[in-house]
């Protein structure tokens, strides 16, 4: 399988940078439909700079984490930060919200659009206080993501 690490501050400025080193990763990697993918970690990345700037303000003292991977089934990516995870409706609304009623909601449609256009996507959270996002793209039989 192969990976990308990546580390930016949580500034909206990095995210651009980030945006095109996970394109280029996933177009090297022969993903020939890659927008899904991509779209999922901006609005990932987007979430975490959020978050993080509300909970420390102008002295946050950590870095967000990128990791993808892929393989010949399967695209991975991963966004880790330490703005505080998903809180618990959020997680369950994920679950249960319908496709037409995402572009009614005042906020949260990028969490909700990720969970459609992905296979997996979950959150979880280590004792220190970091929340990891993880998404999953399979490919499709023509080894594209679909």
């Amino acid at each position: 399988m192969k990976s990308m690490r990546l580390e930016m501050m949580p500034v909206s400025q990095e995210i651009e940078r980030v945006d095109h080193e996970i394109e280029r990763f996933l177009i090297d990697e022969g993903f020939k439909q890659y927008k899904d993918v991509q779209f999922a970690a901006h609005e990932l990345l987007i979430n975490s700079v959020k978050a993080m700037n509300q909970k420390y303000e102008d002295s946050c003292p950590y870095v967000i984490k990128i990791e993808a991977k892929a393989n010949s089934e399967i695209v991975e990516l991963s966004v880790t930060d330490y703005g505080g995870g998903l809180a618990e409706d959020w997680r369950q609304s994920l679950e249960n919200v319908l496709f037409e009623d995402i572009l009614m909601m005042e906020s949260g449609r990028g969490l909700l659009l990720i969970n459609c256009l992905t296979d997996f996507f979950d959150c979880s959270l280590t004792p220190d206080g970091a929340a990891t996002y993880t998404i999953i793209k399979r490919r499709d039989d023509n080894g594209k993501v679909s």
